[in-house]
């Protein structure tokens, strides 16, 4: 009978896994070609785009104006968060929890990647610690960080426009971020007089 159920865990957790990839992966890659254009068949007349010339000896448009301007775009974590807000700090977890995850039981299945680490590393980790995979799944998630913050700047703009539709969800997301300011300026009165 325990072993009904520890095949049971087995296979949920596998589930979820599987589910919470195919939700990374849809949010990553199916809202990054959303509204993007049909391709057009060869016998379509074709348009030149801004960074093509009808003629081929005028320069593209990359003027410094230009270059800083597309500079200007790039927006940072804080930026994102205040212009998309839960949406994507709640996408960012579950990439990060689920990433945290995978990597865990990527190590714990498969003890043969523990040994591509350093000598050093390894003998830190230990063998066949939980602690160890945990230490081992975490670093390797962080390394990963990059990667969490393109798929958290491509799915932003898509969950939150999606999110925002719901009259339920705005009123919640006010009163969650209006709660979590109010903690801040309390946490950090609190740091002032100390």
């Amino acid at each position: 009978m325990a072993g009904f159920f520890r095949r049971r865990q087995r296979s949920c957790l596998s589930g979820i896994i599987a589910l919470s990839a195919l939700v990374v992966l849809y949010n990553a890659f199916g809202s990054a070609f959303v509204g993007l254009p049909w391709p057009q068949p060869q016998s379509a007349t074709k348009q030149t785009t801004r960074y093509e010339s009808s003629k081929p000896w005028e320069a593209r448009d990359t003027t410094t104006s230009n270059v800083e301007a597309k500079l200007e775009e790039h927006m940072s974590i804080p930026e994102i968060l205040n212009r998309y807000g839960l949406p994507a700090l709640v996408f960012h977890f579950v990439v990060w929890v689920s990433t945290l995850g995978s990597l865990y039981f990527l190590f714990y299945f498969n003890t043969s990647l523990l040994q591509m680490l350093p000598e050093e590393i390894q003998q830190r980790v230990g063998a066949g610690s939980q602690l160890g995979y945990a230490a081992a799944a975490l670093g390797a998630a962080e390394v990963l960080g990059p990667v969490r913050l393109a798929l958290t700047v491509t799915a932003a703009p898509t969950a939150s426009r999606l999110a925002r539709q719901y009259e339920w969800f705005c009123k919640a997301e006010e009163m969650i971020v209006g709660n979590i300011r109010e903690f801040a300026t309390k946490v950090s009165q609190i740091f002032i007089k100390a």
